[in-house]
């Protein structure tokens, strides 16, 4: 018995067939193995053409040779055309009775109608391996049509998005030299390591990173800044606008760019030396923050994620014991502001008033480091600058109780005439438009411009100089039309930034002998501008002519006053706003107190206040009303008095509304 073991093939119209018994050889041209299993005797499939022909059966002969042998047959692959009949069939052994001279031999079938038989004889179940039963064949196939032919979709290309984050590199070396030990996308660059490594498998200290994007913007002037600790470089399409590849602690730097509308390539490389390591890189539409870029923190260390990026007009707040915003807490927090300035070359002084810490930066360079718990204190440095651009950085934190910080800053070159600085807008905005040397600060413009190039109505003017004051009482004059504000020495001394017709405010001081800087700013809404500064001297050094004010950021007159000044008349009414600079709008105190000499009589002392008010007379209480309530109240007290008496009148206010008025009359003998 020979044993011909057949893989499964497909018959194509045109093959041919040999096979040689003995060392069986089993030629076969144009199949085609098929995969899927059939039983060992299987019908053709019919394949319909244009003329459709029956179905084609192959039939194995019933003898072989008596020798048993295996033949393997193996179908070479070929195209199939549409017209071809197919024919699969399993892997099976088939034993058969055969002689040696019988080949098997497969013609071309011609494309004819004619069946073939529909039998064949069956073979022997064979005594080592049995078979599988054999089912007859019916005479004719099923047709199966051929399934409809779909085409595969296009796939149109869609445009490549701008990648969302950073792509960034990190380097277990500081010159960002051989392949980075991480790759991953950071969704910002702004990181505060501290002594620790930025990832695992990075080191502490002598790594570095770069962080690469791209970024789609509106066309505009745009402002580029970074903190970093150490080095750090930045470039903009390709172009480096910031090179500052050196060790450095805690460093801000900044740049200004105009950018065309579309994508920009930014591109970030940083390095850590030792230490605590930091970086934090943004950019800003300049129009967006064209004051102070004002970052708040709901911590004391600056770190983190600010919980509030806004544009702060000065940095000029008391807080008191509130929160700056509804999402920071009251104590615990900081902040950090920064701006670029363009100055004019000369000799300037910085000013800070904080409580507690605050540090002051210029052009990357620590100029003030007050960076401690303290109450309301004032500091101040001394800078020569040159001409351009620069860029200024304040960063202050508020530990426990009052929250308080200014900033500002004064020429201290200018002596004997003023200088004045220009803007064709009312918020001292951007580049001056006109800077002039001005002998006096009086001007009356009417309805017309202070100068070429400048509007009628909504222009504003800086004016800075240093003037030699001798020890004493000084009393300033302000005149003005729409709004101003006078400094002495850094010091908020009169504050009229609002709309309002010509009107005359004045302010008394305290002065030590010396030279200091005097500024004021100004600004017309419309129609008429008028403006006129001029300070006397009335007493000698710590005298008081009238009443003398002792201002405290608390409701219980604690603690030393924030502001000591001469008030001509206890009558005010602050409505919301807080008394003057350095005071909160709630939660403030005052005293007053003055010595009058009474004729003989009987007297009426009377005071309306909101909230809570006590005047004494040589230190007797007469009038106790310390308790909120509204400023509708009018308390009296009635007593003899002759000759010299000291008033004490003290105030506080709570919330909301803040009024005192005080004032006495002679009702009797």
């Amino acid at each position: 018995m020979r044993h011909c073991q057949l893989k499964s093939f497909a018959i194509l119209p045109r093959f041919a067939v040999l096979c040689l018994m003995g060392g069986l050889l089993l030629l076969v041209s144009g199949c085609r193995r098929m995969e899927a299993p059939l039983p060992t005797r299987v019908p053709l499939a019919q394949v319909p053409t244009e003329t459709t022909a029956p179905p084609t059966e192959v039939v194995l002969p019933t003898s072989l040779a008596p020798e048993s042998a295996t033949a393997t047959v193996a179908a070479a692959a070929t195209t199939v055309e549409a017209t071809a009949t197919v024919m699969a069939a399993t892997t099976t052994s088939v034993t058969e009775e055969a002689t040696a001279t019988e080949p098997i031999v497969v013609t071309d079938l011609p494309p004819t109608n004619t069946p073939m038989p529909a039998t064949a004889t069956r073979q022997p179940t064979a005594t080592r391996l049995p078979l599988p039963t054999i089912t007859p064949v019916p005479p004719r196939a099923t047709r199966t049509p051929l399934p409809t032919s779909t085409l595969p979709p296009t796939v149109v290309p869609s445009a490549t998005p701008v990648p969302a984050g950073w792509q960034a590199a990190y380097y277990n070396n500081r010159d960002l030299s051989g392949s980075p030990a991480l790759t991953r996308v950071d969704a910002g660059v702004v990181f505060d390591w501290g002594g620790g490594a930025p990832a695992e498998g990075l080191p502490a200290d002598n790594f570095s990173a770069r962080w690469q994007r791209e970024v789609t913007t509106d066309a505009g002037l745009y402002r580029f800044a970074v903190v970093a600790d150490d080095g750090v470089r930045v470039w903009l399409d390709d172009q480096v606008i910031i090179d500052q590849w050196h060790d450095a602690g805690n460093q801000t730097y900044s740049v200004e760019r105009n950018l065309g509308a579309g994508i920009h390539r930014l591109r970030v490389d940083y390095y850590e030396n030792q230490g605590t390591a930091r970086i934090q890189f943004w950019y800003e539409k300049s129009s967006d923050f064209p004051q102070w870029r004002g970052e708040y923190f709901n911590n004391r260390d600056v770190s983190g994620s600010p919980v509030l990026v806004r544009n702060d007009a000065q940095i000029s707040f008391n807080w008191g014991t509130g929160a700056p915003v509804p999402d920071l807490p009251a104590d615990g927090f900081s902040v950090r502001w920064t701006r670029p300035l363009a100055l004019d070359a000369g000799s300037y002084r910085f000013y800070a008033r904080a409580d507690d810490g605050v540090r002051v930066w210029l052009d990357g360079t620590l100029i003030l480091d007050e960076w401690h718990d303290t109450g309301n204190v004032a500091y101040g440095v001394d800078r020569t600058v040159n001409a351009g651009n620069h860029t200024l950085r304040v960063e202050f934190y508020e530990n426990l109780g009052s929250a308080n910080i200014q900033f500002w800053w004064d020429r201290t070159d200018l002596v004997g005439e003023w200088w004045g600085e220009y803007f064709d807008n009312p918020t001292l905005s951007g580049a001056a438009v006109r800077t002039r040397n001005d002998a006096n600060l009086d001007f009356d413009w009417g309805q017309g411009a202070p100068d070429a190039g400048l509007p009628a109505d909504n222009f504003s003017v800086r004016w800075t100089r240093s003037a030699q004051f001798e020890n004493g009482l000084y009393r300033f004059t302000l005149l003005v039309d729409d709004g101003a504000r006078v400094y002495l020495n850094g010091d908020l001394i009169i504050d009229e930034w609002r709309d309002g017709s010509s009107r005359q405010v004045q302010v008394d001081r305290n002065v030590n002998g010396g030279a200091f800087p005097v500024r004021v700013e100004y600004y017309d809404r419309s129609v008429t501008a008028r403006v006129r500064l001029t300070w006397e001297k009335v007493g000698p050094p710590g005298t008081y002519p009238d009443w003398k004010a002792e201002f405290f950021p608390n409701q219980n007159l604690e603690g030393g006053p924030i502001l000591t000044r001469n008030d001509a008349d206890v009558d005010f009414n602050w409505g919301l706003n807080a008394p003057a600079p350095g005071l909160p709008g709630d939660g403030f105190s005052v005293r007053w107190t003055r010595t009058l000499d009474f004729d003989a009589g009987t007297y009426r002392l009377n005071v309306i206040a909101d909230d809570g008010v006590r005047v004494y007379v040589d230190g007797k209480s007469v009038i106790d009303q310390w308790r909120d309530g509204s400023g509708n109240r009018t308390f009296s007290a009635e007593l003899a008095l002759d000759g010299e008496h000291q008033i004490v009148i003290a105030y506080y206010d709570h919330l909301f509304d803040a009024k005192i008025k005080f004032w006495y009359e002679r009702v009797g003998q």
